[in-house]
């Protein structure tokens, strides 16, 4: 028969029925997880996006929630008004996260003040500083959040009867929450309400959450539906679910649990194709699922035989979670390349297909293991049973060692295990280590008795690993660069793997390498790859009256690194700013033919920190500020188009100065496209658009300046001679200044008119990184934004200055032909090759100096349908 203290017979005990326990912590870790997504992103626009500024952020928030559980654990046991003292953490956290933007604000000017020691012995203080005031402000939230649980753990043992039970359940129900709260703010609430509304509607929660909850205390009764008799452990196997045997297990769970996520996140990214922000609140909401239901089935069922031996259930659950991970990495890579072919056929829609289809894959490779480690928690927490004196203060540390083994799960995978061991082998290692801690529970149990059980799971998980071995995860990079060259071979030539991404270098077909971060393509040296890296070293410096101070933001290939170092002068400083190094290392490795080392050579300033922070932060100032990103729609990098970055960058410049940023036209949206433009001229009054027609090209080139920015072709002309034949001329751009200048597209007249009515991005509305996903196919995207810029295109000889009468007319033919070209390069993405033809020769009529476009038609005309 259950027993009560007079404690818990206290008239004053707060209970309430358990149905609604379980729906306000369900509402609760609904707001816990978009809490932890919008602090996250505050933080991240302080402390960036390096793999330690990540890391802080991630170990903080945990760290937090296990402090709590700790601290709180131990108090509320004494209490016999838990739901007050729930009520009372919630309603502080709402209020914390209301003025958590203020903070944050505070945060920032903090950041600024320490990035001064950068440039001198101080960089060490300044990044202790940096991290130290961030943990103050997210350490007192997180903290209120870990206590939370306990509380509630302390309201059902008041109840008595079931408290293991009824714990795991409430711990399932919180989880199912932050499911709810990572999919609606990654997918909805976000894109709908911004980050501070988002931040908002979360801490409004948590308030109703504690008003709720302050007027459901009333004197104890037991909890609605609880049986009062329970089972009683067998004495044999209670002592192994008992004690610090309990807080290790929660504790190597919850390492397996983030550890694997990090692992997964690697491989699915390169699965799923785009590393879009959906793609990472996919993931996240898959694990979170699995661990969901796997916690509410094994805590949230009622006592039978079987429990009678918890030990050999829990063994097999470790065993089976080893095992299933084992089998994520082979599932995914056998299924990768059926999915994405489905999710990226030709009639494909985002909500209609992709989404669903993406989903489930993330599902099959992270849902079992998930399931199945958060079971393995549960029955942890099931450990609790009514005779226990300390309930709450149990759970807590149960809950504390579990985050506690989350934190060094992420660190050690991330800083550690990947760099050294590689993905894969550390994920098989991990998963041979569940198996082995299943046995060991196993034989701890049972002793000898269960030698059949354990040498079960041994010879079924080495038989896992052995299978596990035979695929590689580096085939999923083989096979999405191979779709997306239309299943050309691409040989891979090397393959490094760093804390931040997994970087690796194919080649395509000979001069046609490329690098891809975590599967994105971020740098190669094509033809047109070549010529828009050139472009965006070259067009800044021909146009500023004397740049001395130049910052180019992301390596990438070299090229344009090569270009600015080839027109340099005597003065002339050039600062490399990257976030991933191994990019470097590649590039100038295998990609040494567009970038010749120029970097390895010079004296020049690299600084690894992400483009965000260190504008934010640093107190240099450039009279060139290149920002040469990734693709706006891949997860992190819309950011790079947002009017705060470009505010930021604008800060940066002297008098003068000129930012300039690569702009691709495919994968956006015309309305994206508008919404960029829309975006830069609200920092920057005059705008210039140039896009490279020498052939049809996906990408042009944006510049910005808080100034004017003065089209002088003496200028021009004197620094496209300088040092044309020097050995480095190889680098640079071999056109004269006529063909240059035909490369104008719009003026910020013009930008302003094609602009109209574009959204314009910032950290706060993140339009663009919610948006530019939805645009599905590529050279559809390309047409449309190709024949928008050609129909707003403006004639640049009005805005010329010192065009010598003797080149004004070469000029003006050179500008008249291309609107044809541009007509013939439009046909031609629409597949009428015939009309590609017909507008060509338009174009040369007019213009037959155009050795481009006549080699071009002249191709186009042997085609066999043409003949």
């Amino acid at each position: 028969m259950t027993t009560r203290t007079s404690l818990e017979a206290s008239p004053a005990a707060a209970t309430a029925p358990f149905s609604v326990l379980l729906l306000l912590f369900l509402l609760s870790g609904a707001s816990g997880l978009m809490l932890e997504v919008v602090w996250s992103r505050m933080l991240a626009t302080v402390l960036g996006a390096t793999t330690w500024g990540l890391l802080t952020i991630l170990a903080t928030y945990m760290g937090g929630l296990g402090l709590g559980a700790i601290l709180f654990g131990s108090r509320v046991e004494r209490s016999n008004r838990p739901l007050r003292i729930y009520a009372i953490l919630e309603a502080s956290i709402g209020l914390y996260a209301s003025a958590m933007p203020l903070l944050l604000g505070g945060v920032s000017w903090v950041y600024v003040r320490a990035a001064a020691w950068d440039d001198s012995s101080g960089l060490a203080l300044a990044w202790v500083t940096r991290i130290a005031t961030a943990v103050a402000v997210l350490i007192v939230p997180t903290t209120l959040l870990g206590g939370t649980y306990p509380a509630l753990v302390r309201a059902v043992a008041l109840a008595g009867g079931g408290v293991g039970r009824r714990a795991a359940t409430l711990y399932a129900a919180n989880t199912a929450g932050a499911v709810v709260g990572c999919f609606t703010a990654g997918f909805l609430i976000i894109p709908a309400l911004g980050v501070l509304g988002t931040n908002r509607l979360a801490a409004g929660i948590d308030l109703a959450v504690a008003a709720a909850a302050w007027m459901l205390h009333r004197p104890a009764t037991p909890i609605e539906g609880e049986p009062q008799a329970r089972s009683t452990p067998n004495p044999a196997t209670r002592s192994v679910l008992s004690g610090p045997v309990v807080l290790v297990i929660a504790g190597f769970t919850g390492y397996c649990g983030l550890a694997f996520e990090v692992l997964w996140t690697r491989g699915l990214l390169v699965a799923l194709v785009d590393n879009t922000t959906y793609a990472f609140s996919m993931m996240l909401s898959a694990f979170l699922l699995g661990h969901a239901l796997g916690s509410g089935w094994f805590g949230g069922r009622r006592a039978t035989a079987r429990d009678h031996d918890p030990g050999a259930r829990l063994a097999w659950v470790l065993a089976a979670a080893g095992i299933a991970a084992l089998a994520s990495f082979p599932i995914l890579i056998a299924t990768s390349e059926v999915v994405s072919r489905v999710a990226y056929g030709p009639d494909v829609t985002f909500w209609g297909r992709r989404i669903p289809i993406q989903f489930a894959l993330c599902t099959a490779v992270i849902g079992p293991t998930a399931a199945l480690l958060g079971g393995a928690f549960a029955l942890a927490i099931r450990s609790i049973s009514a005779e226990t004196t300390d309930a709450a203060g149990r759970a807590g540390r149960i809950y504390a060692a579990n985050t506690l083994g989350a934190i060094l799960g992420a660190v050690i995978t991330q800083v550690f295990a990947i760099p050294y061991f590689g993905t894969q082998t550390s994920l098989a290692v991990l998963a041979l280590g569940l198996i082995l801690a299943g046995a060991a529970v196993s034989f701890a149990t049972h002793g000898w008795k269960a030698i059949s059980g354990v040498a079960a799971m041994l010879v079924v998980g080495a038989a896992a690993f052995v299978g596990e071995r035979q695929l590689s995860l580096i085939d999923l990079y083989v096979t999405k660069e191979r779709l997306r060259t239309a299943d050309a071979p691409a040989k891979l030539l090397g393959v490094i793997e760093s804390p931040g991404a997994v970087v690796t270098i194919h080649e395509r077909a000979p001069g046609d390498r490329v690098i891809n971060l975590n599967g994105t393509n971020v740098a190669g040296t094509n033809p047109v790859l070549r010529t828009i890296q050139t472009l965006q070293g070259e067009l800044p410096v021909l146009l500023h009256p004397k740049p001395e101070a130049i910052l180019q933001i992301g390596f990438g290939s070299g090229g344009t690194y090569a270009t600015l170092d080839a027109m340099r002068e005597a003065s002339t400083s050039i600062e490399v700013l990257e976030l991933t190094p191994e990019v470097i290392v590649a590039s100038e490795r295998w990609l040494s033919e567009i970038n010749s080392q120029t970097l390895t050579r010079s004296s020049d300033r690299v600084t690894i920190n992400d483009a965000r922070s260190h504008m934010a932060s640093t107190s240099r100032t450039y009279d060139l500020v290149l920002s040469d990103s990734i693709h706006p729609r891949f997860r992190g990098n819309a950011a790079l188009y947002s009017r705060d970055y470009f505010e930021l960058c604008a800060g940066r410049l002297r008098p003068g100065g000129i930012f300039s940023t690569w702009l691709p036209l495919y994968g956006i949206s015309t309305d994206d496209l508008r919404g960029i433009l829309a975006t830069l001229q609200s920092v920057f009054p005059h705008v210039q658009v140039w896009y490279p027609n020498a052939e049809p090209n996906e990408n042009t080139i944006l510049l910005g300046s808080l100034t004017p920015i003065v089209l002088d072709f003496d200028r021009i002309a004197l620094r496209m001679a300088t040092g044309a034949t020097s050995p480095r001329a190889e680098n640079r751009l071999r056109l004269d200044p006529v063909r240059l200048l035909d490369f104008f597209v719009l003026d910020s007249t013009g930008v302003r008119r094609f602009a109209a009515g574009g959204v314009v991005s910032t950290d706060d509305r993140p339009h663009l990184e919610f948006r530019a996903p939805l645009t599905l196919r590529r050279q559809e995207s390309w047409l449309k934004n190709l024949e928008g810029l050609a129909a707003a295109r403006e004639s640049v000889v009005p805005l010329v200055e010192h065009l010598p009468e003797s080149r004004r007319a070469e000029l003006e033919r050179w500008v008249a032909g291309t609107r044809f070209k541009l007509e013939g390069q439009i046909a031609e993405l629409r597949g009428d090759f015939s009309a590609a033809v017909d507008a060509y020769d338009r174009c040369l009529a007019i213009n037959p100096d155009d050795r481009e476009t006549r080699k071009r038609r002249d191709g186009l005309a042997r085609l066999p349908a043409l003949r």
